[in-house]
């Protein structure tokens, strides 16, 4: 690879905030970024990129994770490209049933700095992650480094929160007529992605309750109740961030 020639990864998620900040992260890191929602969209965009590395959710609605790594598996300019997994759901089957269609790596959401800068080393060598921000650029004061990171985290954790409140108007209509139709399968589709953006934006408390209803059997009225109870607690949570924002 030519020295002047920038890494390339391909992010494959169906949530706008987890695409947002991988984005933000691999491109301070000076990658070179594109990213798909889908996992069919992802194999034609993967065979016209040829990227270096390759970061996916298993679970998307429609062409999930598992038929991803099944069709790349078989097709001869992509199959060597190293995929790391990125899921909120890493039981012992999701992570066997990953590994064994080729995954390089398994890591759980909500995803952590420190996990994908070793992620990186480990697979791509200390050369892919030499910070955006440098020895050329900001005088060599550590205070003053680290001073200019939090600032930046800060600023992009401000823009999360209202990339997923913004997207978080369509999912709430979903999931209110799912409700309504008590369609489980409908309303798990929001869920899911809710699971996976919560921490991401410092709401753990989105993502647990989330998860507790994408877990959740119904069956019977006490059930939906169930169900009932969690996603208003959610929409309070939500409720809260959106404060939050404004009175800043």
């Amino acid at each position: 690879m030519a020295n002047n020639q920038k890494l390339k990864v391909l992010v494959i998620d169906d949530s706008q905030v987890i695409l947002h900040a991988l984005t933000n992260f691999f491109e301070t890191l000076r990658f070179e970024v594109k990213t798909c929602q889908d996992g069919l969209d992802g194999i034609s965009t993967c065979m016209e990129f040829l990227p270096d590395m390759i970061f996916l959710d298993l679970m998307m609605p429609q062409f999930d994770g598992i038929k991803f790594l099944q069709v790349k598996n078989v097709v001869k300019e992509i199959k060597d490209i190293p995929v790391i997994v990125i899921s909120a759901n890493t039981n012992k089957k999701n992570v066997i049933t990953a590994i064994e269609l080729g995954a390089n790596k398994v890591i759980s959401k909500p995803l952590q700095k420190e996990i994908l800068m070793s992620t990186l080393k480990e697979l791509l060598g200390d050369k892919a992650v030499s910070g955006a921000i440098s020895s050329e650029t900001i005088p060599d004061d550590t205070e003053l480094k680290n001073a200019i990171r939090d600032s930046f985290e800060n600023d992009m954790k401000e823009h999360l929160k209202n990339v997923f409140l913004n997207s978080f108007k369509t999912q709430k209509d979903i999931a209110n007529k799912a409700m309504e139709k008590r369609n489980k399968k409908e309303l798990d589709v929001v869920v899911h992605q809710l699971i996976s953006a919560g921490g991401t934006v410092g709401y753990p408390e989105i993502s647990t309750l989330s998860k507790e209803i994408e877990n959740k059997e119904v069956r019977s009225d006490l059930d939906w109740l169930y169900v009932q109870v969690r996603w208003e607690k959610i929409l309070k949570s939500v409720k809260e961030l959106e404060l939050s924002l404004v009175k800043k």
